[in-house]
């Protein structure tokens, strides 16, 4: 692991495979500020309803967040696994849309805040955000494979 974020971590939280150590720092990992805050939104909005009701929506909230992760894992598997020049191009262009991703939703909240008549109906635009996504891994999929299939001709 290469990076700013890869000199932070040890050698032996880099090089593990005990899942344990792995849940620990997945653990810290979710101990983030982003993380929390979410989680407590989520307790205050049940807070006013049913006494039981934080502890389902934060049971919620966590399936939601380990089928989420799973995936991710499993996409950035695949795209550090093939080392070539798509495969790193790939994790690259991945990592510069969740930044965008994180900022965009930073600077809309706090344009919203000060300009309340530009709230956006979020729904519509993750399904407009998933409908790109998937035409762009099928995209991507299909020039892989035509290549491939080229290239073996």
């Amino acid at each position: 692991m290469s990076g700013i974020k890869g000199k932070f971590l040890a050698r032996a939280a880099k090089e593990t495979t005990n899942p344990l150590i792995v849940i620990l720092i997945g653990g810290l990992f979710a101990m983030a500020a982003d993380t929390v805050s979410q989680t407590s939104m989520w307790a205050i909005a049940a807070g006013n309803s049913v006494k039981y009701m934080p502890f389902i929506l934060g049971f919620v909230f966590m399936v939601g967040m380990m089928v989420t992760d799973t995936i991710d894992s499993f996409v950035a598997f695949r795209m550090v696994s093939q080392s070539n020049r798509l495969g790193q191009s790939a994790s690259r262009v991945m990592g510069w849309i969740i930044v965008a991703l994180a900022y965009g939703v930073s600077f809309y909240e706090a344009f919203t805040y000060f300009y309340p008549w530009a709230d956006v109906d979020f729904e519509i635009v993750g399904v407009i955000i998933f409908v790109l996504m998937v035409i762009c891994f099928g995209f991507i999929t299909f020039k892989v494979k035509r290549k491939m299939s080229i290239t073996m001709d």
